[in-house]
C-alpha cells in the first residue's frame, strides 16, 4: 500500500515536482505503519533529507485512526497543517477532518477583550500608548466578530511580543470556564470541540505537556485521547517536559495578578477598599525583591541567595503580602467569579512560596533567574521526569512514535530513552540520503585560541575573516553565549563590509528574513539559531561554530542534576553533559546542508573535538563529512565547490596524533 505513494511513479511523484524514491523514506513509513498497527513504541532518527514528514503523514492518514501530531514549534506546526497535510489531501482517497490546535495564549478571549475595553487599567491609562492601545482593542472587537478561529496569528495589527497579549487572552488561572458569558462563543472551546471530531490534530510539544499536566482540571483538558501519538523534533521533549512537571512564578505573573486585582476593584467591587491595599502591598514586595538582587542577568541556586539578608527580607515581605491578600479575598468569596479565580491563584502561589522557601525535596532544583532589573523568575524543576512521564502516558492504549534528526548519541538511543523512561519496542535509524563527502567540508583549524581565552573573539575574527570574504558572506556564526555574540559583532564590524546581523537586534523571524533578503549577510546568534532554521541553496554556505555547546558549568539546573547523578554514583559527564552537547552540535551542524544540491563548509572552532578522548563521540555522531585542519583548503573548496566535487587533496583528520596538532597554540601558520 505504501509503495503506491512512495514509488517512482507513486502518488507523491504526481504531487511533488522532481520527486525521487528514497528507500529511507519508504522504510521509515513502513516502520511507522507497523507501530501504528501494533500500538507499540517506536523511536526513529531520520537524517536531514530523509523526508520524515511525509514518512509519518502518509501512514497516519491511511491508518484511519485518530492521530495527534506534535511539533517542536508553532512555526513548524503551521507549516505541517497549512502546507504538508493540505498537499497530501489532494492525493488520498478519503475525506479528512484536520485540526490545528494551539495553547490558550494564541486565541482571542472575548471576555477579556470586552472587560479591558472599558477598564481603567494602568496599561490603558499610559499617556504614551493609551490611544494606540484603545485603537487596537477597537480593531480587535471588529475582528472578533469576523474571525471564525480567533487565532491571533491571523490578526496582523498586533506583534507577537505585545504587552497587550495577556490582556486579550486567557490562561488556566483566569479562565472562567462555563461561568463565562462568552462560553458558547469561546474560540478555545470551539477549537477543542473541532479537535474531538478530527481525524488528525496538529499541536506543539508545549500544548501536549500543558494538557497532560492539567488532566485533572476538566476545562483545562483540550486534547482527546489519540490512537496514534507522533512527536516530530522529539529531541526537544525532555527539556520541555521539565517546565510542565515543575512549577514557577515570575515578576510578570505578579504584575498580572496585581493588575487583575486592581481591575476587579475599579470595575466591580469598589466597596472592598482592602483590595486596593492588597495590590499595593504585592507591588511593593515585588519591587523590593527586584531591588534586592545583585546584578541583573544571572541564574543561581536558591541556596546561594537565601542567606543574603536583602533577598531574604524581600522574599519574606512577598510571602506576607500574599498571605494578607489571601485573607482579604477569602472573606469576599462568591461575590465575583473573577475574584474567586484570584483566590485560587493566591492559594497556589501561597503553597509555591512555602515549598520554595523550605526547599525540602532533594529531587527538585530550586533556582532563580534574573533577566533584567524588571524581571525575575523562581523555579522548582524536577531532576528526573521519566517515571512521572511514563505514569501519565502509560494508561493510554496507543501507538507512540518519536522522531527527529538528532536523537542518537554515539549511535545509540540510550540517552533519549532514559530521559523519558522509554522502553521502545523498536528503534530505527535512517541515514540522510545526502552525499556529505562531496557536498561539504569540515574544518577544525589549527592555531585556534583556547576555549576560555579572553581575546578569543579577536583571534577568531583574525583567523576567519578571509574565509567569510571568500564565501561572500552567506554565513551563520553559532555561539554559546550572548557575550560572545556581541564581541564577535563588534570585531567583525571593524574588518568586514558585509551586512552583519546580531541576535537581539530584531526578532528571530525578522533576522532570518533579512538574512535571506540581503544574500551576503553574516548572522551571529546563540541557541535559537542552532535549530529550526531551514535555508536551502546558496544563501547559506558556511556555518561556523564557536565552541562545543556544553552547558555553562554555573547553570543552577545543571549543577543540581550533577549532584543528583553523583548521589547515584553515575558519572554526570558521560551520562548528561556530553550527550546534551552532542545533540546540540548535531542540530547546529544540520543548518548547513538542507538539500541534495547544497554545498558548503563547516568550521568548528574548538580543539577539544580533536584533542580530547570524547571528541570521537562528537565526530561519530556527525554526518560523514570530509575533514581538514587547513583554512587554505577551506578557502579553496569555497572557490571551487560550485564547479566540482571535493578533490583528493582534502584529507580527513581521523585519529589525531600529536604531530598533527602542531601549531594549535600558535607558532606555525595555518598551511
Amino acid at each position: 500500500m505504501l509503495k503506491k505513494y512512495f514509488g517512482e511513479s507513486g502518488k507523491l511523484s504526481d504531487l511533488i515536482e522532481g520527486y525521487q524514491l528514497r528507500n529511507e523514506q519508504l522504510e521509515m513509513s513502513e516502520a511507522i505503519m507497523e507501530a501504528i498497527s501494533d500500538k507499540s513504541v517506536l523511536v526513529v532518527e531520520a537524517g536531514t533529507g530523509t523526508g520524515k514528514t511525509f514518512a509519518y503523514l502518509v501512514p497516519s492518514i491511511l491508518s484511519e485512526k485518530k492521530v495527534i501530531i506534535s511539533t517542536g514549534s508553532i512555526t513548524l506546526q503551521e507549516q505541517l497543517f497549512y502546507k504538508d497535510i493540505n498537499a497530501l489531501k489532494q492525493i488520498v482517497d478519503k475525506e479528512l477532518i484536520i485540526s490545528l490546535l494551539k495553547g490558550r495564549k494564541n486565541y482571542l478571549c472575548l471576555h477579556r477583550v470586552e472587560q479591558n475595553l472599558h477598564c481603567q487599567s494602568d496599561f490603558f491609562n499610559d499617556k504614551n500608548t493609551s490611544s494606540y492601545n484603545f485603537e487596537i482593542i477597537s480593531k480587535l472587537k471588529k475582528w472578533s466578530r469576523e474571525t471564525t478561529t480567533g487565532e491571533l496569528s491571523n490578526f496582523s495589527d498586533i506583534a507577537e511580543d505585545s504587552k497587550l497579549i495577556p490582556l486579550i487572552t486567557s490562561n488556566n488561572d483566569n479562565c472562567l470556564g462555563r461561568k463565562c458569558d462568552f462560553y458558547d462563543k469561546c474560540f478555545v472551546v470551539k477549537a477543542r470541540d473541532k479537535a474531538a471530531k478530527s481525524d488528525i490534530i496538529v499541536i506543539n510539544h508545549h500544548l501536549f505537556f500543558s494538557d497532560l499536566s492539567l488532566k485533572d482540571s476538566g476545562f483545562g483538558e483540550i486534547l482527546p485521547d489519540p490512537d496514534v501519538m507522533i512527536f516530530d523534533e522529539a529531541h526537544q521533549l525532555p527539556d520541555i517536559a521539565l517546565q510542565y512537571f515543575g512549577d514557577s512564578f515570575s515578576s510578570g505573573n505578579l504584575s498580572f495578578l496585581i493588575q487583575d486585582i486592581k481591575d476587579i476593584y475599579l470595575n466591580e467591587l469598589r466597596d472592598i477598599k482592602q483590595l486596593k491595599i492588597v495590590s499595593l502591598k504585592i507591588s511593593n514586595a515585588k519591587d523590593k525583591l527586584l531591588e534586592s538582587f545583585t546584578g541583573y542577568s544571572f541564574k543561581k541556586e536558591w541556596d546561594a541567595l537565601v542567606h543574603e539578608k536583602p533577598v531574604q527580607d524581600a522574599f519574606n515581605q512577598l510571602i506576607d503580602s500574599i498571605n494578607f491578600a489571601y485573607e482579604v479575598v477569602k472573606i469576599s468569596l462568591d461575590r465575583s467569579d473573577e475574584l474567586d479565580l484570584i483566590f485560587e491563584r493566591l492559594t497556589k502561589l501561597k503553597l509555591f512560596l512555602k515549598n520554595f522557601k523550605s526547599a525540602l525535596d532533594s529531587d527538585i532544583s530550586y533556582w532563580i533567574e534574573v533577566k533584567s532589573k524588571n524581571y525575575f523568575k523562581f523555579n522548582m524543576t524536577p531532576l528526573d521526569i521519566s517515571r512521572q512521564y511514563q505514569e501519565m502516558i502509560g494508561i493510554k492504549d496507543a501507538a507512540w512514535i518519536y522522531t527527529s534528526a538528532t536523537i542518537s548519541v554515539n549511535e545509540t538511543f540510550e540517552y533519549f530513552n532514559k530521559k523519558l523512561g522509554l522502553s521502545p519496542y523498536k528503534e530505527k535509524t535512517f541515514n540522510s540520503p545526502f552525499d556529505y563527502e562531496h557536498q561539504a567540508l569540515l574544518c577544525v583549524p589549527r592555531c585556534l585560541p583556547e576555549v576560555n581565552d579572553s581575546n578569543k573573539a579577536e583571534r577568531l575574527v583574525e583567523l576567519l575573516s578571509n574565509v567569510i570574504k571568500v564565501n561572500n558572506g552567506r554565513c551563520f556564526f553559532l555561539c554559546t553565549s550572548h557575550f560572545v555574540v556581541n564581541k564577535l559583532y563588534d570585531e567583525f564590524s571593524k574588518v568586514l563590509s558585509f551586512p552583519i546581523l546580531k541576535q537581539g537586534d530584531k526578532s528571530r523571524k525578522a533576522l532570518l528574513e533579512d538574512f535571506k533578503r540581503l544574500g551576503d549577510a553574516i548572522l551571529i546568534g546563540t541557541s535559537s539559531f542552532w535549530e529550526g532554521v531551514d535555508i536551502k541553496g546558496d544563501l547559506l554556505s558556511c556555518v561556523i561554530i564557536e565552541k562545543l555547546p556544553f552547558s555553562a558549568p554555573d547553570d543552577p539546573l545543571l549543577k543540581a542534576k550533577i549532584k543528583y547523578l553523583k548521589k547515584q554514583n553515575i558519572d554526570s559527564f558521560s551520562a548528561l553533559q556530553l550527550p546534551e552537547a552532542v545533540i546540540s552540535l548535531k542540530q547546529g551542524v544540520g543548518r548547513l546542508i538542507r538539500d541534495k544540491e547544497d554545498k558548503g563548509t563547516l568550521i568548528i572552532c574548538d580543539n577539544r573535538i580533536v584533542c580530547k578522548s570524547y571528541g570521537s563521540i562528537f565526530l561519530k555522531s556527525l554526518p560523514p563529512l570530509k575533514k581538514t585542519r587547513s583554512i587554505d583548503k577551506v578557502e579553496n573548496f569555497i572557490l571551487h565547490h560550485v564547479k566540482g566535487d571535493i578533490k583528493n587533496e582534502y584529507f580527513g583528520f581521523g585519529y589525531f596524533n600529536r604531530s598533527m596538532l602542531s601549531g594549535i597554540k600558535g607558532g606555525s601558520k595555518n598551511k
